[in-house]
């Protein structure tokens, strides 16, 4: 500590960092909201039917209309 206060091992020692921790829920992830909106619809299976485009297609555009 008898170091002058522009040395670099100096900073590094007595560095005060900013800043303030996020409280609360966690965001939720892509894949969360759209487990959400699966559920929400009743549909099972939906990673199967999503690799079929046309189906998929279909399934989409019924949700909206239920919307």
């Amino acid at each position: 500590m008898g170091m002058k206060d522009e040395e670099i091992p100096r900073k590094i020692i007595t560095i005060q960092m900013g800043g303030q921790i996020e409280r609360g829920k966690p965001r939720l992830r892509w894949i969360d909201g759209v487990n959400g909106d699966v559920v929400s619809l009743r549909m099972r299976n939906w990673r199967m039917i999503a690799l079929d485009q046309d189906r998929w297609r279909r399934v989409l555009e019924e949700a909206q209309i239920q919307r």
